[in-house]
């Protein structure tokens, strides 16, 4: 019996949802037979590539997929390439300005279509443009109104998390743990049929378990990783940063020291412009360890980042160059409405005690967007534009070191 390019577009995204790669490629391959510029069958290998670690042939297939809806006019299908463009010129090239170009033609796309459940897509893509908890929560619950408007289990599930880790970054955390389990158990009960969305989902209650340092739901749910995402090169490596974290606030330094270490690798081998955020609690690890100079290693180039210009300042307080620390910690200050803390946990540093320079800081600004994804782009490149650090802040904390030998 001959198979049309339809059949063999349904199969392929069968194949995919059930994780056969080998089979949807084949499918896949099979419709470009019928139709060798079909933007579906494009679109759906680009899709096999990624999941098997083939990043360049699958942005040069999304960028073809992209090509020809836009030939066919189909604006919806052509809006979600692009904003999965976005996602990989950020995480996977670090091109935060070409990443930041693909979103916004994702948004001029809609305009002026019906609405449906792509524009709640597009909400949720809005997330980290505001680092205030509210907006975080106003923008899941339009997603969500849109998600269960048009029935789609995804956008919905996905856009609960969000809503559930908004409310843990304001301090409600029953409410937001209770909200992060229940898209967690639509996860294992097969309720969500795309991969990326399931990994989404897992990076964000484990960012609500490194806030709430919730180190029991963070293992529990870590446990039943394997059974659940396949998108493993990028969600296992953001499970981990944040495991990381949990472990470093608990004190079990060696253990975090493993898994942030494990994700630095795992996303040098794939995501790898992601890799700047296990360095960058790394490099927190460092400070608390007093090992100033290896710190600064890793914090070169990341200012832009909330944490690092935390650490850098308990790195000044550290070597006692305290108008430097002062000054670095009113820079954190200024930026404090970018981040989100957990209410009633101020910004502070203080030195150990009984320690020979080693640095106890106060519970971590924790920014619940802490990985790439689409909904980092604006605001990674806007922080990259906002670099007002003190001049020579790194001559004048070294120098404040030899000075103090």
């Amino acid at each position: 019996m001959t198979s049309t390019g339809a059949e063999c577009l349904r199969e392929g995204r069968e194949a995919t949802t059930a994780a056969d790669w080998a089979r949807a490629r084949t499918r896949f391959e099979e419709a470009r037979g019928f139709d060798d510029s079909a933007p579906e069958a494009l679109d759906g290998l680009s899709e096999v590539a990624n999941f098997e670690g083939e990043y360049e042939r699958a942005i040069a297939l999304k960028e073809e997929a992209f090509a020809a809806y836009r030939e066919r006019d189909k604006p919806v299908d052509a809006s979600h390439a692009a904003r999965w463009l976005g996602f990989m010129y950020a995480t996977y090239h670090g091109n935060y300005a070409v990443a930041s170009g693909w979103i916004a033609r994702a948004e001029s796309l809609l305009e002026g279509v019906e609405e449906r459940a792509a524009h709640g897509w597009l909400i949720l893509d809005h997330a980290p443009f505001s680092r205030n908890p509210e907006e975080r929560q106003k923008v899941a619950a339009s997603a969500l109104a849109i998600a269960r408007r048009f029935g789609d289990a995804d956008l919905e599930f996905e856009a609960i998390a969000l809503l559930g880790e908004s409310h843990v970054a304001v301090g409600r955390i029953a409410d937001g743990m209770k909200l992060l389990d229940e898209a967690m158990a639509a996860v294992a009960g097969g309720e969500i049929a795309d991969h990326k969305a399931i990994g989404e989902i897992y990076c964000r209650l484990l960012s609500a378990c490194e806030h709430a340092t919730d180190v029991r739901r963070a293992e529990d749910w870590m446990s039943a990783i394997d059974r659940h995402v396949v998108w493993t090169d990028f969600v296992r490596p953001t499970c981990r940063t944040h495991y990381g974290g949990i472990l470093m606030a608990q004190g079990r330094w060696q253990e975090a020291e493993a898994e942030l270490l494990a994700a630095i690798k795992a996303f040098e081998r794939g995501y790898r412009a992601d890799a700047a955020f296990p360095l960058v609690r790394l490099a927190e690890l460092r400070v608390r360890q007093g090992r100033f100079e290896e710190a600064e290693r890793l914090l070169e180039d990341r200012e832009w980042d909330p944490r690092a210009r935390r650490a850098v300042a308990a790195i000044a307080l550290g070597r006692r160059r305290l108008p430097l620390a002062a000054e670095l910690a009113t820079l954190c200050l200024e930026g404090a409405a970018e981040t989100i803390r957990p209410a009633g946990r101020p910004l502070s540093f203080s030195l150990a005690p009984n320690s020979r320079g080693a640095i106890n800081t106060a519970p971590d600004q924790r920014s619940t967007d802490s990985r790439g994804s689409p909904r980092d782009l604006g605001t990674q490149a806007s922080r990259r534009r906002r670099r007002s650090w003190p001049v020579g802040w790194r001559s004048r904390s070294a120098n404040t070191a030899r000075s103090a030998t």
